[in-house]
């Protein structure tokens, strides 16, 4: 078990931020359908010598729906401030992260 941004998370493969991710990438990609999204994660963890997961877009749905929406909104802004603070100066505007 551990704990992410105030809530408790068994430990697995498929943890909450991979989920998020996965969903994430899912809604920019021009397919959004759940079994690319599966297949695409499936391929990015084989590519980087990561431990495999399913391909199973059932499982990944299914944990969707057990990450909590504060969860998802809380991971979204502190991944949003993360990657504000490491942006390239070119891309704020009049100095300030959009």
């Amino acid at each position: 078990m551990y704990h992410l941004l105030g809530h408790l998370f068994r430990d697995r493969v498929d943890t909450p931020i991979n989920t998020w991710w996965t969903f994430l990438r899912q809604t920019l990609s021009p397919d959004h359908s759940c079994r690319d999204a599966v297949h695409r994660r499936y391929a990015w963890r084989v590519s980087h010598a990561k431990r495999k997961t399913h391909s199973n877009a059932t499982l990944y749905f299914e944990a969707g729906e057990r990450l909590p929406q504060k969860a998802a909104g809380e991971l979204t802004i502190h991944n949003e401030k993360k990657y504000q603070q490491h942006a390239a100066a070119r891309w704020h505007w009049n100095g300030h992260g959009v």
